[in-house]
């Protein structure tokens, strides 16, 4: 299966403005999305609809100084619940 996921906007409050910024933060996010579909497949959220306009994913606890990646794929966890659960 082939999984494209382009995030048009990712709004991530309560980071110092050098761990946001930049395309390493989003394109490690949309890595992570795209390995835990992979993985597990599409949540029924997205079996009928592949478009999601916006997820609201709950407050994380990250460390911005452990990198970019570590980061994403945090946030990438945060937003592949909030989509597994339809939220």
């Amino acid at each position: 299966m082939k999984i494209h996921i382009h995030i048009e906007r990712l709004v991530v409050d309560g980071l110092p403005a050098e761990a946001a910024a930049g395309g390493m933060l989003g394109a490690a996010v949309e890595a992570r999305v795209s390995e835990l579909l992979r993985v597990g497949g599409l949540p029924p959220a997205l079996a009928v609809s592949k478009h999601v306009a916006s997820v609201r994913a709950p407050p994380l606890r990250a460390d911005p100084a452990r990198g970019a990646a570590h980061l994403g794929a945090s946030i990438g966890d945060a937003i592949h619940g909030a989509v597994a659960r339809g939220t």
